[in-house]
């Protein structure tokens, strides 16, 4: 049986370049997350800051209707 030039770079054999290059991949933990007053006071900061950048949007959005009630609908022909 013929073996493939790349079977001496199988990552399964431990002497392989592979194998040696790459760091195993962490054994997976449960992401179950038991709340904390940490957690829930993050959570409000979040929800806080959400809150604060919608008004901020709306009003920036006001400013700009209002400024732009003030400017020309058609530009005026430039005197070059």
């Amino acid at each position: 049986m013929d073996v493939s030039p790349d079977a001496s770079f199988s990552a399964l054999d431990p002497s392989s370049i592979l194998s040696k290059r790459h760091v195993p991949l962490p054994v997976s933990r449960p992401t179950n997350i038991t709340p904390d007053a940490n957690t829930s006071r993050l959570q409000s900061e979040i929800f806080n800051v959400t809150t604060t950048q919608k008004n901020l949007s709306a009003q920036l959005g006001s400013i700009i209707e209002k400024l732009d009630s003030f400017s020309p609908l058609k530009p005026s022909p430039s005197n070059d």
